[in-house]
């Protein structure tokens, strides 16, 4: 459950907040949409103003690969929180407000480095993010010039992704949404949940 430093923008509330929620989304999944969205604006400020302010929320970048551009928009995330770890909630909020945007047909007819340049002034233009900047972290290199074979180096946020799916594997995550409560996953939680659900909830777990 613990966060590499360069990764604390992952995370809403005090890293010593003795509870923790993992939330493992996908940005072009629709329930985990709803579920963010819920958590993101409603339930995270009625807590952070009770005397249940003692939970932190993590995301967990959870890519769907049978949605090609699902792996772009995670790279997009943690290219944002490189250039400002601040920024990383609000850019995950605007991808899944705009996430129709990026699914399977809406990407089909362009390439790669298209997508990413959409995702860079996608943040540019709602979270200020320097777009050049951006698009060195997501572009993919050439460092096999004059060569007639690919090369496979990915590129600069090829090894926080990597890391960050290592530890989904290890911890059998599949399906998005899903929500675990102190390394716990509970299969209970639902994506149509309200703020009074998520609260009674989180209640119930802090009582046990």
């Amino acid at each position: 459950m613990a966060l590499a430093k360069k990764h604390a923008g992952h995370r809403l509330g005090d890293c010593t907040d003795p509870y923790v929620v993992e939330l493992f989304l996908d940005y072009v999944c629709p329930f985990s949409a709803k579920l963010f969205r819920t958590v993101y604006t409603q339930v995270h400020p009625t807590i952070s103003s009770t005397d249940h302010d003692c939970v932190q929320f993590v995301f967990r970048n959870q890519i769907q690969p049978w949605h090609p551009s699902s792996t772009l928009t995670h790279e997009a995330s943690l290219a944002v929180e490189m250039i400002d770890k601040s920024l990383f909630w609000d850019y995950s909020d605007v991808l899944f407000q705009r996430q129709k945007e990026y699914f399977d047909t809406a990407v089909s007819g362009e390439t790669r480095i298209e997508t990413y340049r959409r995702l860079a002034r996608l943040a540019k233009e709602e979270c200020g993010i320097d777009e050049g900047e951006m698009m060195e972290l997501l572009e993919v290199k050439d460092v096999g010039k004059g060569s007639k074979e690919g090369t496979n180096g990915g590129n600069k946020v090829t090894d926080a992704l990597k890391l960050m799916q290592k530890y989904n594997r290890q911890n059998s995550i599949h399906v998005t949404p899903t929500v675990t409560f102190n390394g716990v996953v509970d299969n209970s939680v639902s994506s149509s949940w309200d703020v009074d659900q998520w609260t009674d909830w989180l209640k119930e777990k802090m009582a046990a």
